[in-house]
């Protein structure tokens, strides 16, 4: 499978993100922070109308994420209101909805139970290291005890061992057949943004303007290197 080429949207305004839609055909979906959104806007009704225009706006797949300040977000509120927010981009055609492990249990079954069609992608975000093989399985173990249709462990990598951890990990979830996106931030992360093909990831992420996280290839760079790496 060959990763849906991904661009991050982080905007306080639906007229913003609308205006940040990559027009590059080679782009395949667009992630949206919605936490990045004026608090005016955070209300599960405006967030279904927002998603059902992008619908109409875009046919690249959509994204939905809201981080708090754990997960580099901006989200203040209650994971209770955090998953309203995302149930409502669910029912109204989002096709990933993406929520950080660290959340309630109670909440993240909600969400499992009202997304509908949309695709889970539970997370866990690591910025200053990448955990022993121990910590980075018992993290993937409560992800499928969870049900996530897509594991995602994104972790800062500081040398080779890092880098070999994560890249045998995301090598195992493929021979498991398990959707995954594995990512190594940080320079020495690179490599898994470069064979995200090889390693099996569902969405590789590319930045428009600023980087969403350290490592994170600009669009440009990005389909450069995948000319040469066909």
């Amino acid at each position: 499978m060959t990763p849906l080429l991904t661009v991050p949207i982080q905007a306080k305004t639906p007229e913003a993100i609308f205006k940040a839609i990559p027009k590059e055909r080679k782009v395949q979906a667009i992630e949206i922070w919605i936490d990045h959104l004026n608090k005016k806007y955070l209300t599960p009704e405006l967030i279904s109308a927002l998603i059902k225009q992008l619908k109409k706006k875009t046919t690249k797949k959509l994204v939905v994420v809201c981080k708090n300040n754990l997960e580099r977000g901006k989200y203040k509120g209650s994971d209770k209101e955090k998953v309203d927010l995302l149930v409502a981009a669910a029912h109204s055609g989002a096709d990933f909805i993406d929520i950080g492990l660290h959340s309630q249990s109670k909440e993240i079954q909600r969400l499992k139970t009202a997304k509908k069609k949309a695709k889970l992608i539970l997370s866990h975000h690591d910025f200053t290291k990448t955990p022993v093989k121990k910590t980075l399985h018992s993290k993937v173990g409560q992800m499928k005890e969870k049900k996530a249709d897509i594991i995602k462990v994104a972790t800062m990598c500081h040398n080779v061992q890092d880098i070999e951890r994560l890249m045998n990990l995301a090598l195992d979830l493929k021979r498991k057949k398990q959707a995954h996106i594995i990512l190594g931030m940080g320079e020495a992360g690179i490599i898994t943004r470069l064979f995200a093909k090889h390693i099996g990831n569902t969405l590789n992420f590319v930045s428009l303007d600023s980087k969403t996280a350290p490592g994170q290839f600009d669009l440009k760079t990005m389909l450069s290197f995948e000319k040469v790496m066909k």
